[in-house]
């Protein structure tokens, strides 16, 4: 449900793309589709490696804040 919750947050928040680093659950497992409430089908969403999204961030110049 959580992973549903930031979804939807950043559905509202407009937010360009959502990176998920190291996932410990299936992006598409039926619990968090339907905690997204849809969300999960209409964000950009990447998933990889702590270091693969950091150093995807860095080489895009983009900024890391948390």
């Amino acid at each position: 449900g959580n992973l549903g919750a930031i979804l939807r947050t950043a559905d509202a928040a407009n937010v360009d793309a959502v990176f998920i680093a190291d996932a410990k659950s299936d992006l598409y497992n039926s619990n968090i589709i339907r905690s997204s409430v849809g969300c999960v089908f209409t964000n950009q969403i990447a998933m990889g490696s702590t270091s693969e999204i950091i150093q995807f961030l860095k080489d895009n110049n983009i900024n890391i804040y948390c």
